[in-house]
């Protein structure tokens, strides 16, 4: 998600997840990971896990994880740059301002958008025939005969 050398990538570097999760989540120190009631769901024993050495969480009860970003979204209900910012602001790390573009900054923005968009579309048009086609060709027929259905 956060691409190298970014602004979100920095804040991720420099956030602590046990310290983000700790203002949602009590956690207990469980050896080298710290452990607490799971947050997105209804439990008595804890099953969820922060691991400060990876820098991710999980719960071994519903199944959720990721990074400090994917928790913020979860429980803020709020899309990655927002999970970013509260991100930096949780640990003390200047936002930067997002400064005001020129006609033709927003104009490449837009083509930018466009042809990202196209790349996505081409991308499910090539990639559904080509797994169907190597489905095919690896032998998931019945006794190498041709496939039906």
């Amino acid at each position: 998600m956060a691409e190298a050398g970014s602004f979100a990538d920095r804040v991720k570097q420099q956030a602590d997840i046990v310290r983000v999760v700790g203002e949602y989540v009590r956690l207990k120190k469980t050896g080298k990971d710290f452990s607490g009631l799971c947050p997105f769901h209804q439990e008595k024993t804890p099953s969820f896990t922060v691991s400060p050495i990876k820098q991710i969480f999980y719960c071994f009860g519903c199944g959720k994880g990721g990074d400090v970003y994917n928790f913020v979204m979860d429980m803020e209900k709020c899309e990655f740059p927002e999970a970013v910012k509260v991100v930096a602001e949780k640990c003390g790390i200047a936002v930067p301002r997002q400064k005001e573009r020129s006609p033709e900054e927003r104009k490449e923005n837009q083509q930018r958008s466009v042809l990202v968009e196209m790349h996505r579309e081409a991308q499910t048009f090539f990639v559904k025939p080509a797994r169907r086609h190597a489905g095919r060709e690896s032998g998931s027929g019945v006794s190498g005969g041709p496939r039906t259905g």
